[in-house]
Parts: structure tokens; C-alpha cells; sequence
């Protein structure tokens, strides 16, 4: 019987880092580097099912680790990676397993990545278990998404960086607990309605000796916690200071317990841990900022999908300019075309002689809006296939004479009551707004600057009467809403930076309310 039994690799690492170019040979392997971090402490019996090669010669017992595996006549399988340029290169056959043997554990953790028998692993019923957790790899998440698929109703927990982490979003895990790293970056809780976000300590480039075992490590040091007391935050931090003393080594083999004691305690009593809201609405006029914000904070936290009102606006852009032009134009065609706007062509299609265009271009480039009940078409077009996941949906509102006469004011509060009308009670309870203030001036460089980079560019007269001035968004619905003033020009590395500031005090705030 174990605690945690560790189902990976066990290879020799050949390592060459960005500070030095000499390889660095250790033991190394997924089930090496987490049973190291588990092994840590003298409670915990861990155990490893693994292949290892002849001259895998490391001492097992003298780290309190339990070797349950096969050794083959051939040499170790040999992985050669190069951090600098994150590539990694397999010299050798990956082992066959053999027989899986009766084993007991607690905890069953295995990596999903090649030369890992998952199928072989969890059809066979010889090893018992209580929970299990996996983690997988960008170098074959792809073949690998599958078997997550297959057993994601089994699956108690997954580790996963942030790239990974898309590969495998789509798929329906709402009842497992998802942890995502992120390099330096903000780490990731995500778990039904309660997904958290932890900060990590800064480590110099001086410091970092090499990356290659920090994400295993982590999983060594999280599941240490995780299987006596079941706390996720105390699990994390445990999981982060195991992580970050990795990264000033080369493997496991040599972790300092005290150093690794002083990192968790500072990050015990520092707390910072942040609630996520699953849906951030960016307002503001055109050219606030909207797009770097969401751009910011998708970096900071990239399990957000963004969701832009432009791309569905410039579908019916393209249709008015295209059915002005040719009305002979084949429909059909252009129907299978269209992503969002359907419904519009089909309006048209009854007349065609006599379209009611909802644009049309104007004199100085650009497009003017000629039927305002078009936003609130578009912004429905927009969310209409959101899914229960994290998303920041952005769009702007200006002062529109028209929408004033034919529908009414308070277009932000009208906009944001169709964003409601539209989402699942789950994303409806964790919003906030985010309302991008900026004045008209720096507004219309951005524009211009937009336009001369590739861009689309919004109408001078649109710029100068619709979004003359800033509407501010008053809070009369029961959501948070958050002023962020950029109305100065700014570097990249200072707007990133303010931007962060900002981000940070929104999350403090929101997990106050929350």
C-alpha cells in the first residue's frame, strides 16, 4: 500500500538552458521529478510504475520512494531539451510496461503523454485507488485529448500549463478540478463556480537554473498536501514554493526543505488569492482601450475567450458594400458565408429592390450606423453561441441621435440587460464591468494609428458626434462595475504596466464582494 502511486517516464535529461549552453545530464521524468517533491515528507509512502533502462542507476530507497516498475535490458530512454529554444527532442525507444502488478494507493496520479499505457493503465483493475489525477503534456496533448475524453467522469484533478489548457477546454469537465501554471504568471484554480487565481513570487533570471522539472514538481508538492487535508489554497502554495525552489536546481534530487519551508510560510500569510469572475464585460467609446484591456488580462489569465461586437459589425459592413455594388450576386453563396448576420440577408432577400440597408460607407472611410436598433441586434449576434466558460465580452456605445429618437437612452444599461437576457444563470452570477475612459483627442490618434497598423478605422464624423465624449456606465444593476481612466498616451511597457495595477485592484475588489 501507498499513498501516491506516480505512473510516468523515468528518464536520463540532458538540459541546456538559457544560461548555459552545456548540457547538464540528471535523472529526470515526469514520475521522477513529482515523487521527488512528494518524498519530501517522511508521512507519505510513494510509490513509482515506471520502465527504467539498465543504466538507470538511481538509488530509489535513499529518497523514501518505492520503485514498482520493470527495468529493461536496453539504456534509459534519453529526452534532450533545449529550454532557450523549447524544444524537445526523444533519442530512443519509450519502454513498454509490462504486467501491471496489484498495487493499493490513496492517490493515483499518471501523465497523460507518450510512452504512458494510460488505457492499459485504468482498464486493468490490479490497481486500486481512491482518486486520480493526471497531467499532460504540449508535446502530445493532441493524441492525448482523446483518453481525456474517454475518462474525464474518473478524473478527480488535472495539471496543466497554460497552453495545454486549451487543447482540452472544450471538453465537458465540470466535475474535475483543473489547475493551470502559467509560467511567472498568475496560477489558476478552475473548478465549477469557484475558480481563483494565486500570485507567484518573481524569481530573477539570475536565479532560474533551469525550468524543465518545475511543472512536475509542482504536482509532487500539491498532491503531498492535498491527500491528507483536501485544501486547495494550502495545496497550491505548497505545490508554488516546491516549484520555484526547482527552478534554482538542476532536478529534484537536491531541494532545500527550509527553503522550501520559508517560500510556503511567506505565501501563507501573503494570501493572495483572487476570485475569477467567469464573465467581464469591457465598455467604453470606440478607442478607450477596450481591446489592449482584455488583451492585458487574457495574458494574465488565458483561459478567457474574447469576445469582440466588431467582428459580427464588419460582417454587415461587408454585406451592405457588397449587395450596393452587385445585386446579381449569388445569395446562396453568401449566405453559407456569413457567421453571424443571417437573419439580416434573409430581411433583405425580401426585397432586394428595395433593401433597408442598416450601413452604409461613409465620405471619410468607415461606415455609418443608418438603423441604430443594428446594436442591438449585433450585440446579440455577438453572445449568442457563449458558452458556460470564461469570457470578456467588449463593445463600444456613443451618443446616437437616432437610438436616442427611436429607442431611447441608456444605452449601456439596455446593452448590458440583453447580455443578461442572454447568459446562463452561472455566468449571470459572476460579472463585473470593466468601463474604459478616455478623452477624444488621444481617442482619434489611436484611431489613426490603428488604421496606418492594418486595422479597421472608425468614421472622423462617427469619432466626432457619436463618440464625442465618454458615457459614464451609473450602476443601477446589481453588478460591479470598475472606472478605468486611460487618457494618456503610453508606452507599451507603461500601459502593460498600468494596466496590471489596475487588473490587480479589480480583483481584490471583486473577491471582496464575492
Amino acid at each position: 500500500m501507498v499513498d501516491i502511486l506516480y505512473i510516468g517516464n523515468c528518464s536520463i535529461d540532458k538540459v541546456v538552458t538559457e544560461n548555459n549552453p552545456n548540457e547538464t545530464v540528471y535523472y529526470g521524468g515526469s514520475a521522477i521529478n513529482s515523487a521527488l517533491a512528494t518524498a519530501l515528507s517522511n508521512n507519505i509512502k510513494v510509490g513509482i510504475l515506471s520502465s527504467i533502462g539498465s543504466d538507470y542507476d538511481f538509488n530509489f530507497s535513499k529518497y523514501g520512494i518505492e520503485f514498482l516498475g520493470y527495468t529493461i535490458k536496453t539504456d534509459s530512454i534519453v529526452f534532450k531539451i533545449d529550454e532557450k529554444e523549447n524544444i524537445c527532442v526523444v533519442e530512443g525507444d519509450y519502454h513498454e510496461l509490462g504486467d501491471i502488478p496489484s498495487i493499493t494507493t490513496e492517490h493515483l496520479h499518471i501523465s497523460f503523454r507518450k510512452g504512458v499505457p494510460v488505457e492499459k493503465i485504468l482498464s486493468s483493475n490490479k490497481i486500486k485507488y481512491k482518486t486520480l489525477s493526471i497531467d499532460v503534456m504540449i508535446y502530445s496533448v493532441e493524441e492525448t485529448k482523446r483518453l481525456v475524453e474517454k475518462y474525464k467522469d474518473e478524473i478527480d484533478l488535472i495539471f496543466c500549463n497554460a497552453s495545454e489548457y486549451q487543447y482540452i477546454k472544450d471538453i465537458d469537465l465540470d466535475n474535475t478540478k483543473i489547475l493551470i501554471t502559467n509560467e511567472d504568471k498568475a496560477l489558476i484554480y478552475v473548478f465549477e463556480e469557484n475558480s481563483k487565481s494565486y500570485s507567484i513570487p518573481k524569481l530573477t533570471e539570475e536565479e532560474i537554473i533551469s525550468k524543465t522539472a518545475a511543472g512536475d514538481t509542482f504536482i509532487g508538492g500539491f498532491l503531498r498536501n492535498y491527500i491528507k487535508d483536501k485544501n486547495i489554497d494550502n495545496s497550491v502554495f505548497l505545490g508554488i514554493s516546491l516549484a520555484q525552489e526547482s527552478l534554482i536546481n538542476y532536478g529534484n534530487e537536491n531541494l532545500d526543505y527550509n527553503s522550501i519551508r520559508k517560500k510556503y510560510n511567506m505565501l501563507i500569510n501573503e494570501n493572495k488569492v483572487y476570485s475569477l469572475p467567469k464573465t467581464i464585460v469591457v465598455i467604453g467609446s470606440s478607442c478607450a482601450g477596450k481591446t489592449t484591456f482584455a488583451n492585458n488580462w487574457i495574458n494574465k489569465f488565458p483561459i478567457y475567450d474574447d469576445i469582440d461586437d466588431y467582428a459580427p459589425l464588419k460582417e454587415v459592413f461587408d454585406m451592405d458594400d457588397l449587395l450596393r455594388s452587385d445585386k446579381r450576386i449569388n445569395l446562396n453563396k453568401l449566405e453559407n458565408s456569413l457567421l453571424f448576420s443571417k437573419e439580416i440577408l434573409k430581411e433583405y432577400k425580401n426585397d432586394l429592390n428595395n433593401i433597408n440597408f442598416y450601413t452604409s460607407p461613409s465620405i471619410n472611410g468607415g461606415h455609418n450606423i443608418d438603423r441604430p436598433i443594428l446594436w442591438d441586434l449585433i450585440l446579440k449576434y455577438t453572445i449568442r453561441n457563449i458558452t458556460d466558460s470564461f469570457n470578456i465580452i467588449q463593445f463600444s456605445r456613443g451618443y446616437d441621435e437616432k437610438y436616442e429618437q427611436e429607442i431611447g437612452g441608456n444605452v449601456y444599461q439596455r446593452s448590458i440587460n440583453i447580455i443578461l437576457n442572454n447568459l446562463s444563470e452561472e455566468l449571470k452570477s459572476k460579472i463585473l464591468v470593466v468601463n474604459m475612459i478616455s478623452n477624444l483627442d488621444i481617442r482619434k490618434e489611436r484611431n489613426r494609428e490603428r488604421y496606418l497598423n492594418g486595422g479597421h478605422i472608425v468614421a472622423e464624423e462617427t469619432m466626432n458626434t457619436v463618440y464625442k465624449e465618454d458615457l459614464i456606465f451609473e450602476e443601477i444593476i446589481d453588478i460591479p462595475v470598475f472606472n478605468i481612466e486611460n487618457k494618456k498616451k503610453l508606452t507599451p511597457i507603461e500601459l502593460e504596466g498600468y494596466l496590471s495595477y489596475n487588473i490587480n485592484s479589480i480583483l481584490k475588489e471583486y473577491s471582496k464582494i464575492k
